[in-house]
């Protein structure tokens, strides 16, 4: 069975609805599906009712923002098979999810000061329901104005990166308190793309800590680092390789859904993992 373990929907920082999630799952057949937004789990519930329909498996699923403080690096830490309503993930998640909105709002008041034709309204408008207000939606008013040249062009790279006006970070929970949170709900806890943002030795400490799985499939994963998350899952035979699309709609770089899929055996592994510490 083919399906994809790493989707964003418009709940946190996707272009495309759940229900158009799951429209785009099953024309292009995959028959798992699981979407992670950032740092909320407020889609779990309406994912298993529309999986039902389209006759797709649901894994419940989350990305939560993490930091590895002993390297001073960024982490993502993705959560499945969680109990709802997953109290303590919301918990861990509820100050990352307010943090951001409120940067959000203030890049938006950096960029009204150094005179962009943008209100925050329009960027509430752009985000629909969704959790709290992201970078992507910023810059989707500002291209849709004419006054960027995409969601990840060379306007966001000046503004949000490199020194730009934008580019300030928020504090993120550590990455072991994330697979505590996903622990303490029921869930099943894997390393989201180590390669990204190196963190190998990470993934060695935290599989020594109770790790379920590591993300060795993923479109900005090379060669060399599908074979090092192998190979870590050689290391520590507990480790369930997992894979997906990291899918975001337009607000990605292009990527469609299903482009990087999980293992075959992914879902019944995480899933019998998952009965195991029931």
């Amino acid at each position: 069975m083919r399906g994809d373990l790493h989707v964003h929907s418009d709940s946190s920082d996707g272009s495309l609805s759940i229900a158009e999630l799951f429209l785009e799952a099953k024309l292009r057949g995959l028959g798992f599906l699981s979407v992670t937004d950032h740092d909320t789990v407020e889609g779990g519930e309406r994912a298993l009712e529309l999986g039902r329909s389209f006759g797709i498996d649901v894994i419940q699923g989350i990305e939560i923002s993490a930091y590895d403080r002993k390297r001073g690096r960024k982490a993502h830490v993705l959560g499945y098979f969680y109990d709802i309503p997953a109290a303590t993930i919301r918990e861990l998640c509820a100050p990352t999810l307010a943090a951001r909105d409120e940067l959000t709002r203030r890049q938006i008041e950096a960029l009204r000061a150094a005179g962009y034709s943008i209100a925050i309204e329009e960027v509430e408008e752009e985000a629909g329901a969704g959790a709290a207000l992201y970078k992507q939606h910023v810059m989707t008013v500002l291209t849709r104005k004419g006054l960027a040249d995409g969601v990840e062009g060379e306007a966001y790279r000046r503004l949000f990166k490199r020194g730009g006006i934008c580019d300030r970070e928020i504090e993120y929970p550590d990455a072991f308190d994330a697979m505590r949170a996903i622990h303490a709900d029921g869930g099943v806890a894997v390393l989201a793309h180590p390669g990204q943002f190196d963190s190998w030795d990470l993934l060695d400490e935290m599989a020594l800590a109770g790790l379920d799985g590591v993300e060795a499939h993923h479109p900005k994963h090379g060669f060399g680092d599908t074979c090092r998350a192998l190979a870590a899952a050689v290391r520590h035979p507990r480790l369930i390789v997992t894979g997906g699309s990291d899918f975001h709609g337009a607000y990605g770089s292009g990527r469609e859904l299903g482009c990087v899929r999980a293992p075959g055996r992914a879902r019944s592994a995480l899933a019998k993992r998952r009965a195991r510490s029931a």
